[in-house]
């Protein structure tokens, strides 16, 4: 924008000033005679360290091992609630055809009963549930050497918690 003497007023900052068309900055930004090291401040390095920080502030604010006083928030179920969910997931492997015989079939079979198996430790529910997205993995992929590898980790990783139960 100019005024009647023909001098820029600087509150439109066209293509000739470093800006672009239609820009309503007033100064600020990068543009002639002004340099940018391309690093961020120091206000946006303090969001950056904070960024990083938080989960291990957040982490650090969580129960201790050591502290008796301050017990988890979620206990760990017992060793018979653990057993009694390896026996169903042994009951639901045991149903469906014959692997040896229809392997395809046998993961089908498996899907939606480990997919019903309900347990209050998170780390056997996850674990459960990879092996029946692995079991989905082989019947949709008609039992690829691939497929087979993805179910075989996936067991592997149940038998952490129930041993010999996915053989």
């Amino acid at each position: 924008m100019r005024t009647r003497e023909g001098r820029s007023t600087g509150l439109l900052r066209g293509r000739r000033h470093g800006g672009r068309p239609g820009d309503l900055r007033r100064g600020g930004g990068a543009g002639p005679g002004r340099k940018t090291t391309g690093q961020p401040s120091l206000g946006g390095w303090l969001a950056i360290v904070l960024l990083l920080a938080a989960p291990l502030l957040a982490s650090a604010c969580g129960s201790s091992a050591s502290s008796g006083a301050h017990a988890s928030h979620t206990p760990r179920p017992s060793a018979a609630a653990i057993a009694a969910t390896c026996q169903k997931v042994a009951d639901a492997l045991a149903d469906g055809p014959d692997p040896s015989v229809d392997p395809v079939g046998y993961a089908e079979a498996q899907v939606l009963p480990l997919h019903q198996i309900t347990t209050s430790d998170s780390s056997l529910h996850v674990a459960i549930d990879h092996l029946a997205a692995a079991y989905q993995t082989l019947f949709r992929d008609d039992g690829t050497k691939a497929a087979n590898a993805v179910v075989t980790a996936a067991a592997k990783q149940v038998e952490k918690f129930c041993p010999g139960r996915t053989s």
